[in-house]
Formats: C-alpha cells, sequence, structure tokens
C-alpha cells in the first residue's frame, strides 16, 4: 500500500495531478479542496494517498491533510459511496465544514452537495456522526486556511462559483484552465469573470 507520494508537481488535471517521486510520475485524483491548496507546478508536493485497486485498474487517490483522507476513508466505508463519489463530497465542503455539518445533522448542507439527496444525508449522519466527532477531537481545532492572496482568491472564486449553480468539477476544471495563464495575484472578481467566459464557451 502507498501510505503517500512526496515529490516535484509536474503538472494538473481537471481532477488529478502528477507528481514525480524517485523517477516515476503517479497520477493521482484529488478533491477540489485539496486541488485548490496545491503549490504551484515544479514545486514540492506531499499527498496522504488511498491506493484503489480493482479488477481492471488501481488507481490513486491524495489529499493535503491526513483529516481529509480519514474522512475520505470513512465515506468509503459506507455502502454505495465509493471513491469518486467521496471526491465529490470532499470538494463540495472544506474538511472541517463537512465534519461539522455531518456532527451537526444538517441535512440542508449535505444536500447541497452534488448527488446527496435526503436519504443520502441521512445515512452519512447516521454512520458518520460519531466517527467525525472523534476525528475532530483527536485533530482538535481547524488549522487556519493560508492567509496568501492567491489561494483567497482562488477560494472565494470558487465558492462564488458554486453559488452560481456550476458543479464542484466545472468550477474546478475552470479554474484550473485560468490558473494556467492567470497572475499570482489576481483578484476572485477577475478569477469568477473569467470562469464564467469559460462555462459560456463550453456551452456554446
Amino acid at each position: 500500500m502507498i501510505a503517500y507520494v512526496r515529490g516535484s508537481l509536474v503538472c494538473t488535471g481537471p481532477d488529478f495531478v502528477i507528481a514525480e517521486a524517485g523517477g516515476l510520475g503517479y497520477r493521482i485524483y484529488v478533491s477540489a479542496s485539496t486541488f485548490q491548496r496545491l503549490p504551484a507546478s515544479g514545486q514540492e508536493v506531499k499527498l496522504f494517498t488511498y491506493h484503489h485497486v480493482r479488477e481492471d485498474a488501481m488507481v490513486l487517490f491524495g489529499f493535503l491533510t491526513m483529516e481529509e483522507y480519514e474522512i475520505f476513508m470513512h465515506l468509503i466505508g459506507i455502502s454505495g459511496i465509493g471513491p469518486k463519489g467521496a471526491l465529490v463530497m470532499l470538494g463540495a465542503l472544506q474538511p472541517r465544514q463537512f465534519i461539522q455539518a455531518v456532527v451537526a445533522g444538517d441535512e440542508n448542507v449535505l444536500t447541497r452537495i452534488a448527488g446527496v439527496g435526503k436519504k443520502t444525508a441521512q445515512r452519512l449522519v447516521l454512520e458518520l456522526k460519531d466517527k467525525l466527532a472523534a476525528l475532530s477531537a483527536e485533530t482538535g481545532p481547524a488549522s487556519p486556511l493560508p492567509a496568501d492572496a492567491a489561494v483567497m482568491g482562488q477560494d472565494e472564486a470558487y465558492e462564488a462559483l458554486l453559488a452560481l449553480g456550476y458543479t464542484s468539477q466545472e468550477a474546478t476544471r475552470a479554474l484550473t484552465e485560468i490558473r494556467r495563464d492567470a497572475a499570482p495575484d489576481a483578484s476572485s472578481d477577475l478569477l469568477i469573470r473569467q470562469a464564467l467566459r469559460i462555462m459560456m464557451r463550453e456551452v456554446r
């Protein structure tokens, strides 16, 4: 089992990264919340990984924090929730927000996640409430989010796109495309406008 990968971030895709470690390139699927906090290409990155083995494929899923990794592992332990579905859930909320929603039994927040209906939200609360409460107690208060202006701008743009009705995958894909050319200090307003242009272009 591959517990983590630490190496140079080579490139990113809509929902994955490629990291080089020990002369090997690893394709690792990540959530939107991890994606937004990745370093720039060429810099070192460390991702805690889950090695998913199927008859027809072996896939790596990666997370910047152990907390997000633990939530992911609890999610895929629920019947009917696979790794890709768990990534969508983790991409819609920050890990600590997800924990708070489940522990509080806040089904309204959970049903805002794409693909999560009322019954699924109830199952999440029923099966994970105690486990995530224990995880929250172990990890303690959430670490403050990076104050870097570029990260904050990406976060604000991502949240705004979700509020406009776009999915986590659509928002992440648009912001990924923008990130290649945008100035490091681009404002959230500029990122939102550019993302909306991309969305409109795809509709055409």
